[in-house]
């Protein structure tokens, strides 16, 4: 199977360590041993190289990572932009698709439901603004997790070590296709999620078997035994299903408001929402424990 690293710098926006972060990751993944993993690499991607990325390597892509700028629809090539719902509409083609799907520019995670529609069980995006320099250590330090221990480590344990690693907060070279409105003074944090609608994958999933068992039915989680806690979980899942569809929207509305007040004032809805979220996540892990 295939690792697809795609990048796109920009010539209007140059986000300069694209380049940069596909080739640590290519060095990254040569150095490992016994990975199983083709290395496919293009850092200078454009909308026909694309295309043809995808005709070539259908049923092939074990794992596809992109770097650059990036909405909450649609990722941007050489300066042209790319519907992320005409990427889902091909992936979701394949008779095998991606295990998972690395969306490393801002705002990516409004594209997540279309992927997961799609039938890629794993992915993660972004729910807010990233600097671009942080970008490239996350994904280099999320993947040097897994390589750690193909056999033991798990996604969410290569998720959390990187989000540790990796220093927030500085808002540089935001990765966003209106990088042009976005001010100076804006609050930035690492913002990466997991989106999955199998929450119990990435608590499984290692790099060794993402060739094998997520192109499988995975193994749920066992319902617990007792009936109230099953539906209590069930009312939690379908909060936090509500949670983020609205966190979605709103981030949508945010990402097109132009007036600066009505923009601070969604902010502080979003984060409050993230929190929400968060709050939700941690009551249903601990009722699967």
């Amino acid at each position: 199977m295939t690792l697809l690293l795609l990048g796109a710098k920009s010539k209007h926006h140059p986000l300069e360590s694209v380049p940069a972060e596909l080739s640590r990751l290519k060095q990254l993944f040569q150095a490992a041993p016994n990975t199983g993993l083709a290395i496919e690499y293009e850092p200078y991607l454009t909308r026909p190289i694309l295309t043809e990325q995808l005709r070539r390597l259908t049923d092939r892509i074990s794992i596809l990572h992109f770097a650059g700028h990036s909405g909450t629809e649609q990722l941007q090539t050489d300066d042209e932009l790319v519907y992320a719902q005409h990427i889902a509409a091909i992936l979701q083609s394949w008779e095998q698709k991606p295990c998972l799907l690395f969306l490393n520019g801002c705002n990516s995670g409004g594209q997540a439901n279309l992927f997961l529609d799609a039938g890629i069980p794993c992915i993660i995006a972004t729910h807010h603004y990233i600097d671009d320099k942080e970008a490239a250590l996350f994904a280099y330090e999320f993947y040097a997790g897994l390589l750690a221990d193909p056999d033991k480590t798990t996604l969410e344990q290569a998720y959390t070590r990187a989000g540790a690693l990796t220093l927030m907060g500085k808002n540089r070279s935001p990765r966003s296709l209106d990088i042009d409105e976005l001010k100076q003074d804006t609050p930035s944090a690492w913002d990466w999620g997991i989106f999955t609608r199998d929450r119990a994958l990435p608590t499984h999933w290692t790099l060794a078997s993402l060739g094998t068992s997520c192109r499988q039915t995975a193994t749920p989680i066992a319902a617990p035994p007792d009936f109230i806690t099953k539906m209590k979980l069930e009312g939690l899942q379908q909060r936090w299903q509500r949670l983020y569809q609205r966190h979605a929207a709103i981030q949508t509305q945010y990402d097109l408001e132009i007036r600066a007040e009505e923009k601070l004032r969604m902010a502080y809805i979003l984060e409050q929402n993230r929190t929400d979220l968060a709050q939700v996540e941690q009551e249903i892990s601990e009722l699967r424990q």
